[in-house]
């Protein structure tokens, strides 16, 4: 059985975000990523390609990690 591909996203919109990283995929397709649109990072979430980002986290603090489990519907966060 070969994995299915994760779903494409539309890049350039994007651009403007002054850093996303630690990209992480769930069992539906949806995307996690720390994003520091805000000026602080925090976990953010797309629940499919073209979707706006929802943020998941608004803490004083930045959010180090966004990891989706691979056992259970689940996003789990921290700092690192």
């Amino acid at each position: 059985m070969v994995a299915p591909r994760p779903p494409a996203y539309d890049i350039e919109r994007y651009l403007n975000i002054r850093s996303a990283s630690e990209p992480s995929f769930g069992p539906d397709g949806q995307l996690a990523c720390v994003m520091d649109t805000a000026g602080v990072p925090q976990a953010w979430r797309l629940d499919a390609p073209g979707a706006w980002p929802e943020q998941l986290t608004f803490h004083e603090e930045a959010v180090g990690f966004a990891d989706f489990s691979p056992t259970r519907d689940e996003l789990v966060f921290g700092n690192a």
